[in-house]
């Protein structure tokens, strides 16, 4: 099954193509070019330069946030539009799980940040599992907490990795700060992460019900509520 993933949580959107025999080839958007204006040459364009046709997709996954409410906006637009015409299965992949898969087998806890906005950061809590092969989530579901909070929760031997913060994580002797290209969710892990799941995705006539991981309403909402 042919997969293509699309990544817009962040200012650094990608798109991968997964073959069925495991092969992966991924392409990112120049920081230039705004996600609305390039998403979808740069889809029609990978698939171009591996010669494969749109119909031979079978699934197209897509970031479902938390992050940028206008990117992901844009990418699960994207990926619906596509997943409906040409018949594939559709799944939404969460990106804070998408950072814990880039992230290298190591002891301890775990911790995926991405920026909440207005001093909040949106985390959650992983430790490996006894296999060593995947990173398994030990908080029930990612939660929306003041920076402040989340420092209090961090223990001497953790790992942070952090997604695009407008202010830094607080640097402590006693926790490891990941930083680099694994803070940006990556299409890649998002094409693999849907396949490993692929038996918990809904039939296509269910698509249109895949929604985002945003975790607060945007402040547009917030004020409309506000004004209500």
């Amino acid at each position: 099954m042919w997969t293509i993933a699309i990544e817009t949580s962040t200012r650094s959107a990608s798109v991968a193509l997964l073959a069925p025999g495991g092969e992966i080839v991924q392409r990112a958007l120049p920081s230039s070019i705004r996600t609305a204006v390039g998403l979808i040459p740069l889809l029609r364009d990978l698939l171009r330069e591996q010669q494969l046709p749109p119909s031979e997709l079978g699934l197209v996954a897509v970031g479902i946030g938390p992050g940028s409410f206008t990117g992901l906006r844009i990418g699960l637009t994207a990926a619906k539009t596509l997943a409906f015409a040409v018949g594939a299965r559709l799944v939404g992949v969460n990106s804070l799980k998408v950072l814990a898969h880039q992230t290298a087998p190591r002891t301890g806890r775990l911790w995926t940040f991405i920026d909440g906005q207005r001093g909040d950061l949106v985390g959650t809590m992983w430790r490996h599992d006894d296999c060593g092969k995947q990173w398994r989530q030990i908080d029930s579901s990612a939660r929306l907490l003041p920076r402040d909070d989340w420092h209090e929760l961090l223990a001497p031997g953790d790992t942070v990795l952090a997604c695009e913060l407008r202010h830094p994580f607080a640097t402590r002797d006693d926790i490891d700060v990941i930083s680099g290209d694994n803070c940006i969710p990556q299409a890649a892990a998002v094409a693999q992460i849907g396949v490993a799941c692929i038996e918990l995705t809904q039939p296509v006539r269910e698509s249109w019900k895949l929604r985002l991981d945003y975790y607060r309403p945007s402040a547009a909402e917030e004020n409309r509520t506000e004004n209500s």
